[in-house]
C-alpha cells in the first residue's frame, strides 16, 4: 500500500482541485460581470479543451515519459489558478480556462493510466485509488463553500495554488514507466477484440447516465423536492464520502477480475434500478437513501471498468486506449446532459432518471446473461 500512496494522494488532490474550482467557477465569473452567454461559453470551453486532448495525450503517454507529461500538465493546471487571480475580463479568462482545460484533460488521462500500468489488474489497489477520487470530490466543493462564507472569491484560487504546488511535489514522487515504440496499426489490431466493443458500449451507457445526473440531480432536488441550496451541497458531500468508504471493500469481492463482465452487469443492474427509482422519490430522505444504493452500484461499475481496461488492453498501449474510453465517456456525458435538458423542458425532471435507469437495466441483462456465459473462473486469456 505504501508504494501506491503517492498515486492515491495525487488522485485525491486532483479531484479536490477540479471540483472545488468547477463548482464555483460560474459564481466567480458572475462576480466579474461576465454575461450568462459568455459564462456558458467559458464553461463549455473548459470541458471541450479537456476533451480535445484525451486521445492525443493518451498516445503521447505511451510514447513519452508519463511522469514528465504529468509534471507539465499539473504545472499548467496550477498556473491557470494563478492566472485567474489576474484575469478580469472575458477574453483573458477564456484563454486561461482553455489552458486549464488542457492541463486537466492531460491529468484525467495520464494519472490513472500510469497508475494502471504500475499496478495492473489488482482490484484492491484500484479500489483505493478510486476511493481517493471520491473523497476529493466530496471535500473540494465543501471546503470551497466554507471558504467563500468568510473570504472573497479570489481566496479560492489562492488555496488552489497552494494545493496545486503540493500536488506537483507529490507527482515528483511517482514512478515512471518506460515508453514504448508503437505503430498506430497496433491500436487498430487491439480493437478487433469483441470484448473491447462491449466495454466501449458500457462506457457509452455509463456516460449517458452521468450526463443526465449532472443536469438533473440538483434540479430535481431544488424544483421537485424543494430542497434548500445548503442541503443540496451537503448531499453531494455525503455521496462522495459514501463512495470513498464503499470502494475499498468492493475491491475484495470474490471473482471481480475473473468474472469481470458478470460483476459489471450486476453493478449496472443495481445502478440502473435505483437510477429509475430516483425519479419516483417524493421526499429528500428517500432521495438520499435511493442515491446511496445507486452509487454503490456506480462504485462497483467504475471499479470493473478500470479492471477490464487493464485486462483487455496491452499495458504498452494503455494510454491511447484509455484516451479513447474517456473520450467516449465525455461525449456520452455531453449527449446525456443535452437529452436531459430537452426532456426536462417537455416532461419534467423525473423522466430522464427513469429512461436512463431502463437503458442501464437492459444492458445489464445482456452483460449478465450473454457475457457471463463466456467467462470462466480459470483463465485471464478469455479476454
Amino acid at each position: 500500500m505504501f508504494k501506491i500512496l503517492p498515486f492515491i494522494i495525487a488522485r485525491g488532490l486532483f479531484a479536490f482541485l477540479y471540483w472545488m474550482i468547477f463548482a464555483y467557477l460560474p459564481i466567480f465569473l458572475k462576480s466579474y460581470g461576465i454575461k450568462d452567454a459568455q459564462i456558458g461559453l467559458i464553461i463549455g470551453s473548459y470541458s471541450f479543451a479537456a476533451l480535445s486532448l484525451m486521445i492525443p495525450i493518451g498516445l503521447f503517454s505511451d510514447r513519452l515519459s508519463s511522469k514528465k507529461l504529468l509534471l507539465f500538465c499539473s504545472s499548467l493546471f496550477t498556473f491557470h489558478f494563478l492566472s485567474l487571480t489576474i484575469a478580469k475580463t472575458f477574453l483573458p479568462i477564456l484563454i486561461t480556462v482553455i489552458l486549464g482545460g488542457f492541463g486537466a484533460g492531460g491529468l484525467i488521462i495520464i494519472l490513472p493510466t500510469l497508475f494502471l500500468k504500475y499496478v495492473g489488474s489488482k482490484g484492491k489497489e484500484i479500489a483505493y485509488f478510486q476511493a481517493s477520487a471520491c473523497l476529493g470530490y466530496a471535500l473540494g466543493p465543501l471546503c470551497g463553500g466554507i471558504l467563500l462564507e468568510y473570504f472573497p472569491i479570489n481566496s479560492l484560487f489562492y488555496l488552489a495554488i497552494l494545493v496545486g504546488i503540493i500536488f506537483i511535489m507529490d507527482i515528483t514522487l511517482l514512478p515512471d514507466m518506460p515508453p514504448t515504440v508503437f505503430l498506430f496499426k497496433d491500436y487498430y489490431q487491439d480493437l478487433k477484440n469483441p470484448f473491447i466493443w462491449v466495454l466501449m458500449v458500457t462506457v457509452l451507457i455509463m456516460g449517458l447516465h452521468f450526463g443526465i445526473e449532472r443536469v438533473n440531480l440538483s434540479l430535481y432536488m431544488k424544483m421537485k423536492l424543494q430542497v434548500e441550496s445548503f442541503y443540496i451541497g451537503f448531499f453531494f458531500t455525503i455521496i462522495g464520502i459514501w463512495m470513498a468508504i464503499i470502494s475499498p471493500p468492493l475491491g475484495y469481492l470474490k471473482g471481480i477480475k475473473n468474472k469481470a463482465f458478470s460483476w459489471l452487469g450486476i453493478s449496472l443492474l443495481l445502478s440502473g434500478l435505483f437510477q429509475g427509482i430516483t425519479g419516483l422519490t417524493a421526499t429528500f430522505k428517500s432521495f438520499v437513501l435511493v442515491r446511496l444504493i445507486h452509487t454503490t452500484g456506480d462504485s462497483l461499475m467504475l471499479l470493473e471498468v478500470s479492471l477490464l481496461t487493464t485486462l483487455l488492453f496491452p499495458s504498452q498501449r494503455l494510454g491511447g486506449h484509455s484516451g479513447l474510453l474517456f473520450t467516449i465517456r465525455a461525449g456520452a456525458t455531453f449527449l446525456g446532459a443535452t437529452i436531459a435538458g430537452i426532456i426536462n423542458q417537455n416532461f419534467g425532471y423525473a423522466l430522464p432518471f427513469i429512461i436512463s435507469g431502463c437503458l442501464s437495466i437492459l444492458w445489464a441483462f445482456f452483460l449478465i446473461l450473454k457475457m457471463g456465459r463466456k467467462e470462466s473462473y480459470n483463465s485471464r486469456s478469455q479476454y
